[in-house]
């Protein structure tokens, strides 16, 4: 007896590659900006995927925060969504604005595809809020006339 294999395929056959980059969209739980920094004070970060990841290629170290000094920690899979969320504390003491984003090809998606690059979300912490302050309406004019 003797076996024949065909490797012929179906004129009718199509393949779908996925070549469509993974987006990742930010977003912050907080709204508030702080008057004075600590520890204590953190905001819960989202990362929303447009479409599955490989899990082992996103990290903490794949957040970037630029501007003042500030750290994410707490990376963590809500279930088996395709959202992540972490934690952002500015370092304390440190006031500052900082930025924090995902740059373009840091993780991939489930076909091996690279992720485009995030929205940046901005962060304002240790600012006193324009209703704390106080501002004197009134100074002396040097040519001698007081104005209010």
């Amino acid at each position: 007896a003797r076996l024949q294999f065909s490797t012929a395929l179906s004129d009718n056959a199509s393949h779908l590659v996925d070549t469509t980059a993974p987006v990742v969209t930010i977003t912050r739980a907080g709204t508030h900006v702080l008057s004075t920094v600590s520890a204590a004070h953190t905001d819960t970060l989202s990362f929303t995927f447009s479409e599955g990841i490989d899990t082992s290629t996103f990290t903490a170290a794949d957040i970037v925060v630029s501007g003042s000094a500030g750290t994410v920690s707490g990376l963590a899979r809500v279930g088996t969504t395709n959202v992540w969320t972490a934690t952002f504390t500015p370092a304390g003491g440190m006031s500052g604005d900082y930025t924090v984003s995902i740059a373009a090809g840091l993780l991939k998606d489930l076909a091996g595809n690279d992720n485009a690059a995030s929205n940046d979300v901005a962060e304002r912490h240790g600012f006193a809020s324009l209703s704390s302050m106080s501002i004197n309406s009134s100074y002396e004019d040097r040519s001698g006339c007081l104005a209010r």
